[in-house]
């Protein structure tokens, strides 16, 4: 019976543990901060493609599998090649083109939505946001500034 009672505690806490994860959660840092509310009318909207920023991965792998190449070629073609210094130049190369591949395929893309929209007191603002709505020329606009320059565009 007691391990009944166990089971069924468990159970309870483990379904409020999953409701809690279903809201939306905010940083900590926009807790009690101010956010400016402004209204606007949409005068373009552009689809873009956007490159993220690459993280160290790509390059550092890239590099170290390069230098072991390179090293490995070097190793076979660098006497024939230049004599003692063909390992060290192959080496080298190898992690130059590295490098510059492992930045490339690291680098990840996605569409964007880049909104320049006219506020009620006649200036210009430009957003660019995840594609997840869809904005018209003409559209009525909220725009949630959040600080630091971020904002983020919502149809009133």
């Amino acid at each position: 019976m007691r391990a009944l009672q166990m089971l069924t505690v468990l159970l309870v806490l483990a379904l409020c543990a999953g409701g809690c994860g279903s809201r939306k959660s905010f940083p900590d840092g926009d807790i009690r901060s101010l956010h400016g509310v402004y209204y606007g009318t949409v005068l373009d909207v552009t689809d873009i493609m956007v490159a993220e920023d690459p993280s160290l991965t790509g390059p550092v792998v890239g590099g170290v599998v390069g230098a072991i190449i390179g090293s490995n070629l070097g190793g076979m073609l660098g006497k024939p090649l230049a004599g003692g210094a063909g390992n060290l130049l192959l080496t080298a190369a190898g992690i130059v083109v590295g490098v510059e591949v492992g930045s490339k395929v690291h680098t990840r893309r996605y569409r964007a939505t880049q909104i320049t929209m006219e506020l009620k007191n006649g200036k210009i603002l430009m957003v660019v946001q995840g594609s997840d709505d869809y904005f018209l020329k003409g559209d009525q606009v909220r725009i949630l500034h959040m600080g630091e320059g971020r904002a983020r565009v919502q149809h009133v």
